[in-house]
């Protein structure tokens, strides 16, 4: 939370053991990309705790000294409103990985960052994430908003690797205007190519999730829901806060998309959403 020149961060408990005494405050200092800088810290910070949660953190933390070892910086080039999530290990090293979105830049953009045991440069340039340390995912079309929500999917298509799903709330989908979209993005072992199209998904890679009604704005939240049918592989959410449920204005809907082995379609229509799929 922003008070002024501090920020306090406090962690889930869930993940408290992971990275040992972390509750601290960092300092802020100017910086174009205040917001994106924040969330790498955090990030940056629990991927290095394996050498550093046995010493704790100090109570107050200056930004301002990290140096790629203790943390890093993301250099996007200009400042941005955007989301940050941390979205498990979707290259299948073992290591966990951070996304980090521009959403009003153009349709939107969202750069993975790999986690890795070695030091990054500081700031890290999003220009030169080329698959091996990294990818860029870009929206479809302009002001969609893609990256306004994210999240780690889980397995979804059950080869035991994360998926990276993607809300891009204000898209247009069978030229409904801002009906929604959601995305996911296919975890895999190796390089990534430095840049996913998400219009080019095709069910092998990813796929998308369309909204149903002008306005309904499908992918404002995303989340991974588990496994809810018990088949063994994770299952998606989406969350349509203007929707028109059951005959009343902007009720919102939810919809759950349950994951399964092998190729999806390249695109789902909520609307066919029948219990089974």
């Amino acid at each position: 939370m922003f008070n002024g020149s501090r920020a306090t961060c406090i962690l889930p408990s869930w993940l408290r053991p992971l990275v040992g005494n972390l509750f601290f405050k960092l300092k802020s200092v100017r910086h174009p990309n205040a917001v994106l800088v924040m969330a790498l810290v955090l990030f940056m910070t629990i991927a290095f705790a394996g050498e550093t949660s046995a010493q704790g953190f100090p109570a107050n933390f200056d930004i301002g000294t990290l140096n790629g070892t203790n943390g890093l910086a993301l250099d996007a080039g200009v400042s941005d409103n955007g989301a940050a999530a941390m979205i498990g290990d979707i290259n299948g090293d073992g290591i966990g990985d951070m996304a980090v979105s521009r959403r009003s830049l153009g349709a939107g953009r969202i750069y993975v960052v790999f986690g890795r045991q070695a030091a990054f440069s500081n700031p890290l340039d999003v220009t030169t994430l080329d698959g091996s340390n990294g990818f860029t995912v870009k929206g479809v079309a302009q002001n969609d908003n893609a990256g306004v929500s994210m999240a780690n999917a889980g397995g979804v298509n059950g080869d035991g690797i994360n998926d990276l799903i993607i809300g891009a709330h204000f898209a247009d989908p069978g030229g409904l205007n801002a009906a929604g979209a959601a995305y996911v993005v296919f975890g895999h072992t190796g390089a990534f190519s430095a840049n996913v199209e998400l219009s080019a998904l095709d069910g092998s890679d990813g796929f998308a999730m369309n909204g149903v009604e002008a306005a309904g704005q499908v992918g404002t939240s995303v989340s991974a829901a588990g496994d809810l049918n018990k088949d063994g592989i994770s299952d998606i959410i989406v969350g349509a806060p203007f929707a028109d449920s059951g005959g009343n204005a902007d009720a919102g809907s939810a919809f759950v998309v349950f994951g399964h082995t092998g190729a999806f379609a390249a695109a789902i229509d909520l609307s066919t959403l029948d219990g089974n799929t």
